[in-house]
């Protein structure tokens, strides 16, 4: 099982239990023992000293350089702020499915609704975009994600910043795109772009 797979694995275990009115520590304390791994133990172990110092205040969560790709890290400490609330982790989980067996964002198709999910879990954008450039090995998304940011920066729509590649997202996707910035449904047309990629 790899560390990726235990994290997710400890992360639906702190959602049941939570579900079940555990307090966050003694969430976290019992399902620690579902990792093998040693050194992911021992991150968790840091998490729950640092909940029960803080009586479960979370000021620092930036410090905790958990191993894996950055994008699940920065919803696993999100999950934790949070309490674990349970959609957190089917994001995760719906996360886990776009990237496949990888864990990185590899191919273009996968890079609208990874956005989603991160904006879904009020990542902000720019941050979003910062975490899809650090866990990918593509040039060609790092270069995707560089030339949308510069496009939001300079005042463009998010829709008219990602237009310039039709590689990444067709004309009738960014239409969706476009009404999700009008009406506020940006997240929701971002993830209805992958069920309707997934038909």
């Amino acid at each position: 099982m790899s560390r990726i797979q235990q994290q997710l694995r400890f992360f639906k275990a702190m959602s049941e239990l939570l579900d079940a009115g555990r307090s966050l520590s003694s969430a976290i304390e019992t399902a620690q023992g579902t990792i093998t791994d040693s050194e992911v133990r021992s991150q968790i172990m840091q998490i729950y000293n640092q909940v029960v110092e803080s009586s479960g205040e979370w000021l620092q969560l930036s410090s905790f350089n958990l191993t894996g790709p950055q994008i699940f890290n920065e919803l696993f400490l999100l999950g934790i702020q949070r309490s674990f609330l349970p959609e957190f982790n089917l994001h995760v989980l719906l996360l886990k499915e776009v990237l496949g067996d990888d864990d990185l964002v590899q191919s273009t198709s996968q890079v609208v609704p990874v956005l989603g999910i991160l904006l879904k879990c009020e990542v902000p954008l720019f941050r979003a975009f910062d975490l899809l450039r650090s866990d990918t090995e593509s040039v060609e998304i790092r270069q995707f994600a560089g030339e949308v940011m510069t496009g939001v920066e300079k005042g463009r729509p998010l829709f008219l910043a990602m237009s310039k590649r039709p590689d990444f997202i067709s004309e009738d996707e960014l239409k969706l795109i476009e009404v999700g910035e009008q009406d506020g449904t940006l997240v929701e047309k971002m993830l209805e772009i992958y069920d309707l990629r997934s038909k």
